[in-house]
């Protein structure tokens, strides 16, 4: 009768086995066992790179000789997928034999990238650049570059005259969002004095009215001057 053994072994391993038989007879041999066929991934996952452009990326990188890929969502692409949006996909790969690999990859995307500016327009009456805009960013992969129109490249730009100022933001992934700005300045003060007289001949008064005009507002400043005349003069007259 013979006798079943059973014992762990670390492949690949070479046995050495010697067999005796009911009249004692030996026989020596060897098995050699080696390592199964590799069969892995190594997968390399992309994400999305800017909020909806549904670039990612799955690339499974298979090693050994595999029978059958089966994507979860019924896809038939294989290897590697491509355009991809953001969500979960799955895949079960098998080479024929028991050995099946199943995996799960989630894609993400970043948040949409946005970009909101504080603008202090220059009021300053001695200084004409006076004005600034402070940028707050969120959204997109960090760190951020600034491409302003007046050639600066910080996050936030001072010391600056009236005017429209755009920016375009880039994130590390190169998405791009363009904002335009208008710092503002009143217009200079115009000023101008205009003068009527106004004379009261029965009294002998002469009457002076000054008047203001400038570009912001309107002010009048009456000036009655009292004075006694001897002679009083009209349009194309003399009394």
């Amino acid at each position: 009768m013979q006798q079943a053994h059973t014992r762990i072994i670390y492949l690949p391993v070479i046995i050495l086995l010697q067999v005796t038989d009911a009249n004692n007879c030996q026989k020596n041999t060897t098995v050699t066992i080696a390592l199964p066929p590799v069969f892995t991934i190594v997968p390399v996952v992309k994400n999305v790179s800017c909020h909806g452009a549904n670039d990612g990326s799955i690339k499974l990188n298979i090693k050994g000789k595999p029978i059958s890929v089966v994507w979860g969502d019924g896809s038939t692409t294989g290897n590697e997928r491509n355009n991809l949006k953001p969500g979960t996909y799955s895949v079960k790969i098998s080479d024929g034999s028991p050995c099946i690999i199943d995996q799960t990859f989630i894609i993400t995307e970043p948040q949409p990238l946005s970009v909101a500016g504080l603008v202090t327009d220059a009021l300053d009456c001695s200084n004409a650049n006076s004005g600034a805009i402070a940028l707050t960013i969120s959204g997109g992969t960090s760190p951020y570059n600034y491409a302003w129109s007046n050639n600066a490249s910080t996050q936030d730009i001072t010391n600056i005259q009236a005017g429209d100022y755009n920016v375009i933001v880039s994130d590390a992934n190169n998405c791009n969002l363009a904002k335009q700005f208008t710092v503002m300045r009143p217009d200079p003060i115009n000023v101008s004095i205009s003068a009527a007289y106004d004379y009261n001949c029965s009294e002998h008064h002469l009457y002076q009215v000054f008047t203001t005009k400038n570009n912001r507002r309107y002010s009048t400043i009456s000036i009655h001057l009292v004075e006694r005349i001897t002679r009083c003069f009209r349009s194309f007259g003399q009394y």
